[in-house]
């Protein structure tokens, strides 16, 4: 992967890795997803009957859940998701809102999404229970799938790569080397022991022909 940084200054890289097996979960101890989580960590699948029992370490009522990570297609063609959940529930493709029960209980609520083989869709999932019976599961169904919990086997969750984010300085060069071409016979014509000459033809960003007196070749 490459990323061409036009501007010069400092810029924060921040590296993620994508990793199968679940989706990344943040539970919070209250019904808003608000500060910090009380337990994070990886979910294998979104499969959750609690019952009236605890959520998270210390509460069963009053308590909220984030998924999120990326869901492989296994096929061309449209899949349904389909979330049973008490109490409320939202979903997030690619960062648009697609699902919205967050404030209603409790009937099955679905969306329908195109998806190609071997790509990527971008999902967040969010949950919050407020008293009484608590469970959330996400299926999905499709023409060649029936109806199913979506096994860890598509679902991919990030982790942050060494000790990033890191932080780089850019210095700006009177010439870009992507853009910078380079011509004559001696590219493609030489002979061991015989000058062979071409040129080189400093360009700037917006490809356009600059002197070359502040470059070294």
């Amino acid at each position: 992967m490459t990323y061409q940084i036009k501007r010069k200054g400092i810029a924060t890289l921040d590296f993620l890795s994508m990793y199968q097996g679940g989706l990344w979960a943040e539970y919070f101890n209250n019904a808003f997803l608000d500060g910090v989580p009380a337990i994070s960590r990886l979910d294998n699948k979104v499969d959750f009957d609690w019952g009236l029992g605890l959520i998270t370490n210390e509460v069963a009522d009053f308590v909220s859940v984030r998924w999120s990570g990326k869901i492989l297609a296994p096929e061309t063609e449209s899949f349904t998701f389909i979330l049973h959940a008490d109490d409320g529930v939202r979903m997030y493709i690619n960062e648009e809102l697609v699902i919205d029960r967050w404030d209603k209980c409790c009937e099955d609520v679905a969306t329908t999404f195109p998806m190609v083989k071997g790509n990527f869709i971008d999902v967040r999932i969010e949950y919050k229970e407020y008293q009484e019976e608590a469970y959330i599961r996400l299926y999905w169904t499709s023409q060649k799938i029936p109806k199913e919990i979506i096994s860890p086997v598509y679902l991919y969750y990030p982790m942050r790569v060494g000790a990033s984010p890191y932080n780089v300085v850019i210095n700006k060069g009177p010439s870009i080397a992507s853009n910078t071409i380079a011509f004559g016979d001696g590219l493609q014509k030489a002979t061991s022991g015989k000058i062979a000459y071409f040129s080189i033809q400093a360009k700037n960003e917006d490809d356009l022909i600059i002197d070359n007196k502040d470059d070294q070749y």
